[in-house]
């Protein structure tokens, strides 16, 4: 009898002490954080943040213990597990943006999940029999057992600068995203309309965008303002799961936690020194910054930053265990990137590509590798092959739609995948005869040419020698890669069915293996200095605190040039100067007079405004749409976009109205031309210019009239416009 007492008392501590009982006890005190104590904690926004984060995390924890064992430390675990829920979560989404649900059944499927998450967890929790991890441990009582301090002090030097130390987001893709987050939230509906124009929206890739509904129900939950989300919570959120899923990647690839303490570390100031050669080369003042954390909650960055890392963890793992569950993970997560940004799968079909070449190359005569590199390579195809067949079958107008499909604000087609061949040209060389390639000098920035010049026989010798899985999967990314962005031929090619702006995305992936390549080599001149010393009668104790001094001394280089950042906005912060600054600026999506007409705008408007303040509006409003939308920049370089697409291209008439009015200086018959043709409601701009002056003193003969409103900010100014005669909201625009 005591001895069965004795038994159960033991399997009770083990089951409390297991990751699924603390699984289900965040759950619960999550629960009551957002329940019963929500109306408390309002003015507590990041409590809420985080409590609605831990339910989110819930079932991509759930998923990551239930199916993978131990094969990754706790570090490791966390952003897969938020890739796991992101991709769930923005799976479920998908039908509900195709069929226009209502936000509400939305989180009512999500909350579903929730459950069905915490029953499979308690109920496996007492048949699961504890594995131990895989990998090199690190020993608690050597100098490796602290590698953790300072990469968790880098970690959270990276979250305080994503909140207090990053600008203020540049007008761009950002803002046009948390446009659609408004409007889920404010018409309750999932991509039920056009937030800028009105009306349907239409055949767009936010129908496949899980990422926003995701936002909008965090939103909804939480209380807090979309954009005061995304920029306060979600950047430093992604910003730190994204370097802890390189670290596990690393871990994974190298089965040493060693290497990968180093790695993360390394791949932060990589892109530092980046950042210092882009402002080098453009003549800009060197100055810190980090070009990671700018739009890191962009879709784009959070497919390339965290679900790509994330996805070659299981391929990873199935090339060197053999294990199905492995494939049926990354088929999942396949699925999965596509509902944040269909350029993480494509990164990651050219990792994959690279990895299974370099595979192949190493084992060509094991039918098992054979089989192994087909089945990674069809998981993707599952993904790529069904929209394929839909457009070899579809009618023509379809078909004919496929590239605006890919531009979130509809501007002339063809032309988004020439924006940064056009607006950034030291990205590219264009050799003037149709030709172009990617700028070698993003190998020489950041220091990438070394995985290169050593890199190469180091990985050759790793791969024959010593079979290394991980020496012949990088070697085979670089065999890969590196022809189809700087071999001219092939560049162009894939860049002119791709767009060349996707060349640098899709180059993203070598800019990750050559990090691990560096990393490694870097472990490996520790460990040779080791045997140096040790030769050299240094003591062996003295010699193991090489990689921690090593570690330290990265960090410290990166917080020697970061803490001043922060502790300087941190300051401003205190004394209101940034806020102020932040006001003050010109073309900024926080200048308050946005938040005021979503405050002050209530029925259905048209806002003629200039562009990139187009942008903006429709964030804080869902009542108020504008003219048109980045259709400037197209009309001021459109010589050179017809140039690389060597066709005219036909500018939207809304582009040109919003640029003709830009450069209006007083009332005249072009501005009531357009003010007729759209039925303009308001007018926005800047409070100082002569058009402001003349709108204040006009008393043409057109019987319009222009009444100035008491806004906030001096920056800006709104006129309500008084049409000859009340419009019906039929003849809109």
């Amino acid at each position: 009898m005591r001895k069965t007492q004795t038994v159960r008392r033991s399997r009770a501590r083990t089951l409390l002490a297991s990751p699924e009982a603390w699984i289900v006890a965040l759950c619960m005190v999550s629960l009551i954080l957002i329940g019963p104590l929500r109306g408390s904690l309002l003015a507590v926004p990041a409590l809420l943040f985080l409590g609605t984060l831990a339910l989110f995390m819930v079932p991509g924890m759930v998923l990551t213990y239930l199916f993978m064992d131990r094969d990754l430390s706790i570090l490791a675990r966390a952003p897969v597990a938020l890739a796991f829920s992101i991709g769930l979560f923005g799976l479920v989404s998908f039908p509900g943006l195709i069929l226009d649900w209502r936000l509400g059944t939305y989180l009512l499927i999500c909350c579903g999940i929730l459950a069905l998450s915490v029953v499979l967890v308690v109920v496996v929790a007492a048949r699961r029999a504890p594995s131990p991890e895989t990998g090199p441990q690190l020993a608690p009582g050597s100098p490796d057992g602290w590698l953790w301090v300072p990469f968790l002090f880098l970690a959270g030097i990276l979250g305080s600068l994503a909140v207090v130390a990053a600008p203020p987001p540049p007008i761009d893709d950002l803002w046009i995203y948390l446009a659609y987050v408004q409007d889920y939230l404010g018409t309750g509906r999932l991509a039920s309309q056009d937030p800028f124009y009105g009306g349907d929206l239409g055949f767009s890739r936010i129908q496949i965008n899980g990422w926003l509904a995701e936002q909008a129900a965090f939103s909804r939950l939480t209380g807090i303002d979309p954009a005061e989300l995304l920029v306060n919570y979600w950047t430093p959120t992604i910003v730190v799961a994204s370097f802890f899923a390189f670290y596990a990647l690393a871990r994974v690839l190298f089965e040493d936690a060693r290497i990968a303490f180093l790695a993360a570390p390394l791949n932060v100031l990589l892109a530092f020194l980046w950042s210092v050669g882009s402002h080098l080369a453009t003549g800009k003042n060197v100055r810190f910054s980090l070009q990671s954390l700018d739009g890191a909650t962009h879709d784009k960055s959070v497919a390339l930053g965290l679900f790509v890392p994330v996805s070659l963890i299981f391929v990873i793992l199935f090339l060197r265990e053999r294990r199905w569950r492995y494939l049926a993970l990354f088929t999942f997560l396949c699925w999965s990137t596509v509902t944040v940004h269909p350029i993480g799968l494509a990164t990651i079909c050219f990792a994959i590509a690279g990895f299974g070449l370099g595979y192949l190359i190493f084992n060509l005569r094991d039918p098992a590798a054979w089989k192994n590199v087909v089945s990674v390579g069809l998981a993707p195809l599952t993904v790529i092959v069904p929209p394929a067949i839909f457009l070899l079958v579809a009618d023509d107008s379809v078909v004919a739609e496929r590239g605006d499909f890919a531009d979130i604000y509809n501007t002339v087609p063809g032309v988004i995948g020439y924006m940064a061949f056009i607006g950034d040209k030291g990205n590219f060389l264009n050799f003037g005869d149709g030709t172009f390639m990617v700028n070698p000098r993003r190998l020489l920035n950041n220091g990438a040419f070394l995985a290169y010049l050593p890199g190469i026989p180091f990985l050759l010798w790793r791969g024959i020698r010593q079979r290394s899985l991980a020496a012949q999967s990088l070697l085979g990314v670089l065999m890969f890669v590196t022809p189809l962005l700087f071999f001219p031929p092939a560049a162009t090619f894939l860049g002119t069915y791709t767009g060349p702006s996707q060349l640098l995305r899709l180059g993203s992936s070598l800019s990750l293996v050559t990090t691990l390549i560096l990393a490694w080599m870097l472990w490996e001149a520790v460990i040779y200095l080791r045997n140096v010393l040790d030769r050299f009668g240094v003591t062996r104790h003295a010699a193991l605190f090489l990689p921690l001094v090593l570690l330290c001394l990265m960090v410290g280089a990166f917080a020697y040039r970061a803490v001043p950042s922060i502790s300087s906005q941190l300051a401003q912060a205190a004394s209101g100067a940034r806020e102020t600054a932040i006001k003050g600026q010109r073309a900024s999506c926080v200048d308050p007079i946005f938040r005021w007409i979503g405050n002050n705008v209530a029925t259905t408007s048209v806002v003629l405004t200039r562009d990139p303040w187009n942008n903006c509006i429709p964030v804080y409003s869902t009542s108020a749409n504008v003219v048109s939308l980045r259709g400037t920049k197209i009309i001021n370089q459109r010589q050179a976009f017809e140039e690389a697409l060597s066709h005219e291209i036909e500018v939207p008439q809304r582009a040109k109205d919003v640029y003709e009015f830009a450069r209006l200086r007083e009332v005249d018959g072009s501005l009531i031309r357009i003010l007729d043709r759209y039925g303009v409601d308001y007018v926005l701009v800047r409070s100082q210019s002569s058009l402001a002056r003349s709108m204040d003193s006009y008393t043409g003969e057109s019987s319009y009239g222009f009444t100035r409103m008491e806004g906030p900010g001096r920056a800006m100014a709104m006129y309500k416009v008084e049409p000859p005669e009340p419009r019906r909201e039929d003849e809109k625009g």
